[in-house]
């Protein structure tokens, strides 16, 4: 990521007024609109006004362009024994990194509801047993894999939604807009997208993990700042393997120094949360 933002720092020369204009444009109403309705999609109605801009001004940016409606024929392909050793690893890389960001997607849910809790294992079991058959069965007809995606689910909270049967109406509506909206799709300039991703980008953005570092435990500042840096500095895959070794080191050096509670937590830890759980009962 560092790499690409110097690359594009060289290549400002080439920026692309028009494009950044339709981006600002999205970002600004989103803005405007998140601060007086709340409840209101701002980045639907700022792609809406961008693309009315580009149409009226006569702006040529690039669009969307046609989008194909029809399902995907059906995949066919054929395994020798030597395939397995090829895609194997190659899967297990792409499902973990995949999981990783499903739960993620559920913590940041969490968050911005309010429920401040650990995530049960049952839980997560069900989110990612549910995910892993929609990718086998979306698999045959050549789909991507699908992940949990923070900006849509924290834009779903943010309209209000509290159960699960947002998720049906959020599916309904986009098989709605692809299916009679397609014409109008199509026109929608790829810089508005761009910017409802930057927008749902620093809206995610909590600077407040900053503040709680000198109070969180070692590990979880280590891994976080690791993280981040992976970030930056290598790419999401990497990144996520660094902070995920921190927590694999230290349960290695619980496990075998006999330091490891039942809860997966260390003795000195597991003590000093029963004793805060004491003096509460007593005040």
């Amino acid at each position: 990521m560092f790499g690409q933002l110097i690359q594009s720092m060289e290549q400002f020369t080439e920026f692309h007024w028009l494009s950044a204009i339709v981006a600002g444009i999205v970002m600004l109403v989103s803005t405007l609109i998140r601060a007086r309705f709340s409840r209101v999609p701002g980045p639907f109605i700022g792609v809406g006004i961008a693309v009315a801009a580009a149409a009226v001004f006569g702006w040529k940016v690039n669009e969307v362009g046609v989008i194909p409606t029809s399902l995907p024929a059906f995949v066919g392909f054929n395994w020798a024994p030597e395939d397995v050793f090829k895609v194997l690893p190659s899967a297990f890389g792409l499902a973990f990194v995949a999981s990783v960001e499903l739960l993620m997607t559920s913590r940041v849910v969490d968050h911005f509801r309010g429920r401040h809790k650990l995530v049960k294992k049952v839980d997560a079991d069900l989110e990612l047993g549910a995910y892993g058959i929609a990718n086998l069965i979306c698999g045959f007809f050549a789909a991507p894999t699908s992940v949990g995606i923070p900006a849509r689910s924290v834009a779903n909270v943010q309209c209000g939604a509290t159960t699960r049967i947002s998720n049906v109406v959020h599916g309904a509506l986009l098989w709605g807009m692809m299916s009679f909206g397609a014409a109008w799709i199509a026109h929608v300039p790829l810089a508005a997208l761009a910017g409802v991703t930057a927008w749902m980008g620093f809206r995610l953005l909590d600077w407040g993990t900053w503040k709680r570092l000198p109070n969180m435990r070692l590990v979880d500042a280590t891994a976080f700042l690791a993280t981040a840096a992976g970030v930056l500095f290598a790419d999401a895959v990497r990144a996520i393997l660094i902070g995920c070794a921190f927590y694999v080191f230290r349960y290695t050096y619980l496990r075998f120094t006999g330091k490891l509670s039942a809860d997966g937590a260390s003795a000195e830890e597991s003590g000093a949360a029963i004793r805060v759980l004491k003096v509460n009962m007593k005040g």
